[in-house]
């Protein structure tokens, strides 16, 4: 009968039970209870923290997609708020003018309203254009119209907005993004426009009509890096997309994947053919009749749901596994100080370095553990070192860089252009400003930090023209590149504090004119700069300590220090006697291989963009 075997089942199962160990017995019981609790808990949790999740996930979304809504408003209310200080800068121009002559177009007037255009535009940075059409037909604008005022204020006449704005009583008036031909900078570039009648504030007398423009492009911009969701749409009251994070949306049709709720609570839209759920928000955007419609895919809000219940499964199963460790004590005894290192090599492995293997074992165990915690010792200290020699190195570099490019330098520079201009000098004054700008495009640049000896002597000639001009009557100078050093590398502006120093504290310290060398060659196995002059020359102990010191001569010191990091014992500088009297300064570097830190492909990247 079945209730037989049943029955025997049973007392099979109690016999199995009965001969078990206690300890066995134990972990079974335990196990079992453990089991149905986690698992109750694992389920009621899950489904809790994730309702709660989601909530509070569509809460934030509303939440931003509000803020969205408000920074699109806030953008508006700067571009009314230039208009605003336009109107007044206009009537205070234009009443020094003569507000009621016939035409008070002339060169000054044009001059200092286009001025106010951009003036106004660096105060609102929202603001891409400004356009000005008085009430004779003149244009005055915020860029170059290049002759196109008359056909501009032509087809500006010829447009819907012109016969608005006439008839405005001097209010904001906004336009939908649109593409225009005329009153904006690029015809294939759609932009809101704030449009508005000026009035003479004590007469009330037309000046003019004003327009403003905001380049979409930008503006969508903006909005989307607010973090909201996948995306969204800025909508007029028929429908038709202003702005969106999809581009190709633009000026079409809000599509039918994603209709727009009737209020503003948060709306699930299931598109179909296979396409995500998504969550829409509708925002009203403040001061306009413009809606602002953000979208979220449903998965991405469940993202963080998914994560609790990976964690709070995960912590079910430890739990499961650190009482099942209890329980099996002897196991435990002997497997424990195995786990304990294991888990340390693997939070090691992770990128954790402060982990230890605590295991007082002094058994083979024991010897592991001490092993693997001198190894973590020894890496620390490894990373400390290379993170210390990283930062000395970019000290180093910034330092050089500092000293390299004085700001008296380019005022000098620029006192030097305009003598040579107001002494109708041109050709010198556009040698000395075509110097000027090559030499700081190459030591601004964000190039490579290595450049080849080629590269750093055309640097150096910018340099010495601009020097020679202001100091004609001091000194000349010669410089020599080796072919065979020429496409070796140094760090980018090595040479020219040498040659500052030479300048400064050689050339310029005597009475009578001077020379400067700069010559390149190659001695062993290195290649080498030398800079010369005939100047009172460097005494015997200070040599020493000018590479040493910090204070006047920081450009030898971080020179040398610089090449001393990226060379070894190969790289660094020299300081004697020229032959004959002054002073020379060594440059060394190694004639083969490559720099500590650098790869070739950088170098060869950044000369070919230059």
């Amino acid at each position: 009968a079945p209730w037989r075997t049943e029955g025997g089942s049973m007392r099979k199962l109690k016999a199995w039970f009965r001969n078990l160990l206690i300890r066995y017995k134990i972990l079974a019981v335990w196990s079992t209870l453990l089991v149905c609790t986690l698992c109750t808990i694992v389920v009621v949790a899950n489904i809790v923290f994730s309702n709660a999740f989601i909530g509070e996930s569509t809460k934030k979304v509303q939440e931003n997609s509000r803020l969205v809504a408000d920074k699109a408003a806030a953008v508006m209310a700067d571009a009314a708020s230039c208009a605003n200080m336009i109107t007044l800068n206009l009537n205070s121009v234009l009443e020094t003018k003569g507000v009621n002559r016939n035409d008070f177009y002339d060169i000054d007037t044009f001059n200092e309203i286009s001025n106010q255009l951009k003036f106004a535009l660096l105060v609102f940075t929202d603001v891409q254009s400004a356009y000005f059409a008085d009430r004779n037909g003149h244009v005055y604008a915020s860029l170059y119209l290049g002759g196109r005022g008359g056909q501009e204020m032509a087809d500006f006449r010829e447009s819907g907005m012109y016969a608005l704005l006439s008839a405005d009583n001097g209010r904001n008036r906004w336009f939908a993004a649109s593409r225009r031909g005329f009153m904006a900078p690029d015809p294939d570039e759609p932009v809101f426009t704030l449009g508005k009648r000026i009035l003479h504030i004590k007469s009330g007398k037309e000046l003019g009509i004003l327009i403003l423009n905001i380049s979409e492009p930008k503006f969508s911009q903006s909005l989307s890096r607010s973090g909201l969701g996948d995306g969204y749409f800025l909508l007029s009251p028929d429908g038709t997309v202003l702005s969106s994070s999809w581009r190709d949306r633009v000026l079409e049709p809000l599509p039918a994947d994603y209709p727009l709720p009737e209020t503003e609570v948060p709306k699930v839209h299931r598109p179909g053919d296979d396409k995500p759920d998504v969550l829409l928000v509708r925002s009203p955007v403040q001061g306009s009749e413009w809606t602002l419609l953000s979208v979220t895919s449903l998965s991405k809000l469940s993202e963080g749901s998914t994560r609790i219940t990976l964690l709070i499964v995960g912590i079910a199963l430890a739990a499961l596994l650190v009482s099942m460790a209890v329980a099996v004590r002897v196991s435990r005894a002997i497997t424990g100080p195995l786990d304990h290192l294991a888990k340390a090599m693997s939070r090691l492995a992770e990128g954790e370095l402060l982990v230890s293997a605590e295991i007082a074992n002094r058994d083979e165990v024991g010897v592991l553990a001490r092993g693997f915690n001198d190894m973590v010792v020894r890496i620390r200290k490894l990373l400390e070192d290379v993170r210390l020699e990283q930062k000395k190195k970019a000290e180093y570099r910034l330092a050089l860089m500092q000293t390299q490019i004085k700001p008296h330098f380019l005022y000098n520079t620029l006192e030097t252009v305009y003598a040579l201009a107001m002494m109708r000098r041109f050709e010198e004054t556009g040698r000395t400003v075509k110097a000027l700008a090559d030499f700081y495009r190459d030591a601004l640049a964000g190039g490579a930090e290595y450049v080849t000896f080629e590269r750093e002597f055309q640097t150096l000639r910018n340099y010495l023209l601009i020097q020679q001009t202001r100091y004609s009557d001091q000194f000349d100078y010669t410089i020599e590149l080796d072919p065979k050093t020429a496409d070796r590398l140094i760090p980018r502006l090595s040479v020219q504090p040498l040659v500052e120093n030479a300048i400064y504290h050689g050339l310029k310290q005597q009475e009578t004119y001077g020379h400067l060398w700069v010559r390149s060659y190659v001695n062993g196995g290195s290649a080498v700069i030398a800079v010369e002059d005939d100047g009172p020359g460097i005494p015997e102990p200070e040599r020493s300590r000018l590479l040493k010191m910090r204070g006047a001569s920081f450009g030898l010191f971080s020179v040398n220090q610089r090449l001393r990091l990226m060379y070894g014992e190969d790289g660094g500088l020299e300081l004697g006697e020229r032959n004959g009297g002054g002073a020379r300064v060594l440059l060394r570097v190694p004639l083969v291989g490559l720099p500590l830190d650098m790869a070739r492909e950088e170098v060869e990247g950044t000369e070919g963009e230059a």
